[in-house]
C-alpha cells in the first residue's frame, strides 16, 4: 500500500460522507488524544529530519516504512504525518464516544500514547534531533567522528 492510495481513500471516504466520522475530529479529542497528537507531531518532525539525512537513516518502523518507504522524501513524511494525525483523530472519537467503559476508553488511550512516545525517544536515542544536527552515537553505522 502507498501514499497515494492512502489519500484516495481517506479522501473518498470523506467525500462520500460517512455521516458517523466528524470532518474536524480534533475538537472531540480526550486528553490522551490530545497528548497522542502532541507526541506524533514530534514524531513527524524527527521523520523529517530522518528524510534529510538518508546516508544515515532510514524508516525503521515496519507500518511507517510500507507506507513511506525506507528512504522517505520530505512530502511522503508530511503527507503520512497528516494522514496518521487525522485517522487517529477520528479512532479516538469513535472510541470515546462508544459504550466500553471508561477504564477501557483511558487504558487504549495510554496504550496508544506509550507507543508513540516510544517512538519518539527512539529517535532521539539514535541521535535524531529536531532543528539541530543530528547525532548519531558512535556505535551508529554512519558515525563519521
Amino acid at each position: 500500500m502507498n501514499i497515494k492510495l492512502i489519500t484516495v481513500t481517506l479522501s473518498l471516504l470523506i467525500i462520500s460522507g460517512c455521516s458517523s466520522l466528524p470532518m474536524n475530529p480534533y475538537s472531540d479529542l480526550s486528553t490522551e488524544g490530545k497528548m497522542w497528537q502532541v507526541a506524533h507531531i514530534a514524531d513527524v518532525a524527527q521523520t523529517i529530519e530522518i528524510a534529510r539525512d538518508p546516508l544515515c537513516y532510514e524508516e525503521s518502523n515496519p507500518v511507517t516504512r510500507r507506507l513511506i518507504g525506507r528512504k522517505p522524501t520530505v512530502a511522503k513524511v508530511v503527507m503520512w504525518g497528516a494522514t496518521a494525525s487525522y485517522l487517529n483523530a477520528q479512532l479516538d472519537v469513535a472510541i470515546n464516544q462508544s459504550s466500553m467503559p471508561k477504564w477501557a476508553k483511558k487504558g487504549i488511550g495510554y496504550l496508544n500514547l506509550g507507543l508513540k512516545v516510544d517512538v519518539v525517544t527512539g529517535n532521539y536515542g539514535i541521535g535524531v534531533r529536531i532543528g539541530a544536527k543530528n547525532k548519531p552515537p558512535s556505535n551508529h553505522h554512519c558515525y563519521r567522528g
